[in-house]
């Protein structure tokens, strides 16, 4: 078809400028607004050529799939997204997609689906969205679009499911949302969302899913007994303060992540201990105090337990036993608790043999609970076939390190900085071929270093500082890919000159090699200590 006359442009521009009023308003008469782009568009070069008599909901329809690109920084000419997904084209706006990326429709030719993840998306979702009424889905994740929700999202009284995570929103989250009746999944982490949870979320009974983290979000969790059906729930990253929500009117529940918040002096609510299909707990952060609670022996879902830097006090052996005697069912997909990580909290006692019955354990995170006490038990070999990471540093812990260690060459990090152990280093620890981080130091470890320790290949950090060793430095500890190695505070002899030949230096290198009469000679250190001297170190 030839280009339309000027007079007959004007003519499909104003007959449809007259049907869209109802959708735009007086934006359509701003000839720089997006929604004129859009209605230029649609007027006057879309090979579609719509007639002016074109019933409402078709013509809305296409009119807002072309201002939804225009809206969000699509542009014929270039424009921020990174696939077109056909939109503008001849075709009809239910095949501008590219499979599952773009627009969707029902079987009515309806569009219910604006599923445009990851492509670049700038701008501002329009009001105007609000107007396709069969929405049954809005996910938008991981783009770069700005501006406020609109709340007249909250009239799609079919929509299940909005993600609008990863982007650049902000304001306030709109009352409207959580009276959506048929609303599912709400997902709006990692945007600058600011204010209080909406008192709405409480009626908010058929939601599965909300995550709201990394945001602004203040004040306390509104009731949420009545949602039943919640299956995840993501605050985390916010500065929520107030109680924690019990939980016990939603038994199904799986995944608890409130992480990062400002619970000042808050408990832990026993109620938690007693979900028996909890999968992950996660309260780091958040300035808790009372006891860790009890977890039910029928919680056997429970994989994940991340209640580290806080002030949470209890018996630690007891803890371990609880978590011990959770049955896991062998007909489901987990393998037991794979991360336990309740350091930096006031927790006491001893460390629990039963420890190795938690099968499974990867993580183990027990450091900077300074009122833990006892051995680390020669049970914890037990676990060899799981164990990547130990942490028990800053304790108490007394006696040896056990030989059993050895057992675990699955493990990645070991750390036992600034304990009271003591005896030598067993030379069983040069089986940890995969060890990247292996942290001893200020203990009262004496002898030497373990001749075993030249077979450490995949090492990056080593620490043996502020202890009583002697006798040389291993020539074999100079793996390639070693970065960060203090021995300083010992009474080594000698430090082979290799170590400050390599063609690819250690980053951070201490020695005891200050002072008027250094114990050893190390040109290349990044800091050269003084041995017995307060503090010890000081740079180069």
């Amino acid at each position: 078809e030839g280009e339309l006359g000027v007079s007959e442009a004007e003519q499909r521009i104003e007959a449809f400028t007259g049907s869209l009023s109802p959708i735009s308003g007086d934006a359509l008469l701003d000839t720089s607004s997006n929604q004129y782009k859009a209605l230029n568009w649609l007027a006057t070069e879309d090979e579609m050529m719509l007639p002016t008599d074109t019933a409402f909901e078709p013509l809305a329809q296409r009119y807002i799939a072309a201002l939804f690109f225009f809206e969000t920084g699509g542009d014929q000419n270039g424009g921020s997204w990174i696939l077109q997904l056909e939109f503008l084209s001849g075709q009809s706006e239910c095949d501008w997609n590219d499979g599952a990326i773009g627009l969707g429709c029902n079987d009515q030719r309806e569009i219910n689906v604006v599923q445009i993840d990851n492509n670049g998306l700038t701008g501002r979702i329009p009001d105007e969205i609000t107007f396709l009424a069969q929405l049954t889905t809005i996910k938008l994740d991981d783009n770069m679009i700005s501006g406020t929700i609109p709340t007249s999202i909250g009239v799609l009284t079919r929509l299940a499911q909005l993600e609008l995570d990863e982007n650049r929103l902000s304001s306030t989250i709109p009352d409207e949302l959580f009276e959506i009746p048929t609303l599912v999944r709400l997902w709006l982490d990692n945007n600058t969302l600011v204010g209080e949870l909406p008192s709405t979320l409480s009626g908010a009974t058929a939601l599965t899913s909300l995550s709201l983290f990394r945001n602004g979000l203040q004040g306390t969790i509104p009731d949420i007994g009545a949602l039943t059906n919640l299956d995840y729930i993501g605050l985390g990253t916010n500065s929520l303060s107030g109680p924690l929500p019990p939980f016990d009117t939603i038994p199904n529940i799986r995944f608890v992540w409130l992480h990062q918040n400002s619970f000042n002096g808050q408990t832990i609510p026993p109620s938690i201990g007693q979900l028996t299909r909890l999968s992950s707990l996660s309260l780091y952060d958040c300035e808790l105090t009372g006891p860790i609670p009890s977890f039910s022996s029928n919680t056997g879902y429970l994989e994940l337990l991340y209640l580290y830097n806080n002030s949470l006090t209890g018996d630690l052996a007891a803890i371990i036993d609880d978590l011990a005697s959770i049955r896991y069912g062998a007909d489901d997909n987990t393998n037991g608790l794979e991360q336990l990580e309740i350091n930096r909290n006031k927790l006491s006692g001893t460390i629990s043999s039963a420890l190795s019955q938690i099968n499974g354990l990867k993580e183990l995170w027990l450091g900077t609970n300074s009122d833990v006490t006892g051995t680390v038990p020669s049970e914890i070999g037990m676990l060899a076939g799981t164990l990547e990471h130990v942490s028990l540093g800053q304790t108490n812990l007394t006696g040896t390190i056990p030989t059993e260690i050895g057992e675990l060459t699955l493990l990645t990090e070991l750390s036992f900085y600034q304990s009271d152990l003591s005896g030598q280093i067993p030379s069983e620890l040069g089986n940890l071929g995969a060890i990247v981080f292996l942290d001893v130091q200020q203990q009262r470890l004496t002898g030497t270093i373990p001749d075993t320790f030249g077979g450490l290949s995949s090492i990056v950090g080593l620490g043996l500082a502020d202890n009583e060793l002697s006798g040389t430095v291993l020539e074999a500890l100079n793996h390639p890919d070693l970065d960060t190695f203090y021995v300083q505070g010992n009474n080594f002899v000698s430090l082979p000159a290799s170590f400050c030949t390599r063609t690819d230096p250690i980053d951070d290198f201490r020695s005891d090699c200050g002072g008027a009469t250094p114990e050893v000679s190390c040109p290349c250190c990044s800091q050269c200590c003084i041995d017995d001297a307060s503090p010890s170190c000081t740079a180069t």
